[in-house]
């Protein structure tokens, strides 16, 4: 860390300031535990409070709310994220970093256009990760859960998630040229 940079300034070290580690870890990390435990047990709790047991497949089931979680956790992650992120930047809070080195002209431009990141992240989260949960999920044999039991299992799932997506788009969102020019 440059100890002579100012706080809007750009960092030019290989890792952030110790700030920015604080804003990834405990912002983004730990308090984004605790936001989507809350937000997706609303959810869910508004979708299915009506069932005393919510069954892995059907119309309103584990598999339906899995795949939506899997799908709209990293898309709007993403942009809330990297809103908050550049926001923090703005304010002189977190500095930003070094723009990566893209390796073409179409991954730097996708690093700046957040709605189409935020896109492909969930479409990843669709066709990669919620298929690993849902294979995961009749390996155990699960057919139901009891409402209460698949709220805290929804609400669990929805963190893990976040943990690694809600600091992972704070640093693109460091390092995507766009939080330089905000400085």
């Amino acid at each position: 860390m440059n100890s002579s940079s100012s706080v809007g300034s750009p960092d030019e070290s290989p890792l952030p300031p110790q700030r920015a580690w604080r804003y990834l870890l405990i912002d983004q990390g730990l308090i984004a535990i605790f936001v989507n435990f809350a937000i997706n047990w609303g959810i869910a709790w508004g979708v299915f409070r009506d069932m005393e047991t919510v069954p892995l497949q059907g119309e309103r089931s584990i598999a339906g709310d899995t795949f939506a979680t899997c799908w709209m956790l990293p898309l709007i992650s993403c942009l809330i994220v990297t809103a908050l992120t550049r926001n923090e930047i703005r304010k002189g809070r977190i500095p930003p970093h070094r723009e990566w080195t893209w390796p073409s002209p179409l991954l730097a431009r996708l690093a700046r256009n957040v709605p189409l990141r935020a896109a492909l992240w969930g479409l990843a989260g669709a066709f990669v990760l919620a298929p690993i949960a849902l294979k995961a999920l009749e390996l155990t044999g699960v057919e139901s859960l009891p409402l209460q039991r698949f709220l805290l299992a929804k609400a669990t799932f929805a963190s893990a998630i976040g943990i690694f997506f809600c600091p992972f788009h704070a640093w693109v969102a460091l390092h995507d040229g766009v939080s330089r020019q905000l400085t």
